[in-house]
């Protein structure tokens, strides 16, 4: 199921990935043997895809379930970049938060639990920056030199 392209069969040569297409843009693989699974980036929208191994959530379409072709990760459009652990993934959303789903025994997940996640929860988040006010110019007196003395 890692390589998306609705089969479980081994290939040697490359193969389209059904829905992907030429629309994504950044792709990442994660795991090892049958725990892989592999998440990518849709540039017309910032969507995320993902399929193969889902023991642990880390396909991010809430459910457990092995996924043989890419499926909708839930809830995220906006994507700037994706990263795959073993059984983890994590996604750089409109440049200003960090979402994860899947396996979380040591963290992973970043959000103070251990608790396993198979749909997105943040972990980061820009807080939107408060415009620092300006100072007002106050006007202040400005000297007059005298004139140089005559030679």
């Amino acid at each position: 199921g890692s390589v998306g392209d609705g089969t479980d069969t081994n290939r040697n040569a490359p193969v389209s990935v059904g829905v992907i297409g030429t629309d994504g843009y950044k792709i990442d693989s994660g795991g090892h043997g049958s725990m892989g699974h592999t998440c990518a980036i849709l540039a017309s929208t910032g969507a995320i895809k993902c399929w193969g191994d889902n023991a642990y959530g880390q396909v991010g379409d809430a459910t457990t379930t092995g996924r043989l072709s890419p499926v909708s990760v839930a809830s995220i459009t906006g994507a700037d970049d994706i990263s795959t652990g073993v059984t983890h993934s994590c996604a750089w959303i409109d440049s200003c938060t960090v979402q994860c789903w899947g396996h979380n025994d040591q963290g992973q997940l970043g959000n103070n639990t251990t608790t396993d996640s198979n749909t997105p929860v943040t972990t980061f988040f820009c807080a939107t920056p408060t415009p620092t006010p300006t100072p007002t110019a106050t006007p202040t007196a400005t000297a007059t030199a005298a004139p140089p003395p005559a030679p």
